[in-house]
């Protein structure tokens, strides 16, 4: 969640530097990133080779960190879209 919170504003800042690449080219790479894969395929992992149910709660938390990103982000982009309109310095996704 903070990780989705933070990296909104730190792509507008980069995108402020002089030759800093736009937000969306930090900002995309930086979310699939966060997303946690890795969680996901070990459930997926796991239910194939066990047969059972056991690889479920991995990828319920997998599922859940998705959403967690999800809504850091969002507040991320509210936080960097009341920045930008108070300092005019950033511009909104």
């Amino acid at each position: 969640f903070v990780a989705g919170a933070v990296i909104v504003p730190v792509a507008y800042a980069v995108q402020a530097q002089r030759n800093g690449p736009p937000a969306q080219v930090m900002f995309l790479p930086a979310f699939w990133l966060l997303v946690p894969g890795a969680l996901g395929l070990e459930g997926v992992t796991e239910i194939i080779r066990s047969g059972q149910g056991n690889g479920i709660g991995e990828l319920l938390n997998a599922l859940l960190s998705v959403v967690a990103i999800a809504v850091g982000i969002l507040i991320g982009s509210s936080v960097t879209d009341g920045v930008g309109r108070r300092t005019r310095s950033w511009r909104g996704l």
